[in-house]
């Protein structure tokens, strides 16, 4: 099973710090916006061809663990 570092990244410089797909650098965010306009995962392999559906499940999957997250405290460096 891979870690979700695996799966998802999140860089300064690559869509604004934002987490996304890593090779494609779409953000997670995109995914998720598109299936609440009820777009339809095939509608949206079309539109974003190399994209794969085991990429939108994941991005679905991160989201259920991170709606889990209770509370986040910012750690002093």
């Amino acid at each position: 099973m891979k870690l979700l570092s695996e799966l998802f990244s999140m860089h300064a410089e690559i869509c604004l710090r934002k987490t996304s797909i890593p090779g494609l650098h779409y953000p997670v965010e995109n995914i998720f916006l598109s299936l609440s306009v009820f777009m339809t995962v095939e509608a949206m392999l079309v539109d974003y061809q190399d994209l794969e559906k085991v990429r939108i499940m994941k991005a679905l999957g991160f989201l259920a663990r991170f709606a889990k997250i209770k509370r986040i405290e910012t750690l002093a460096a």
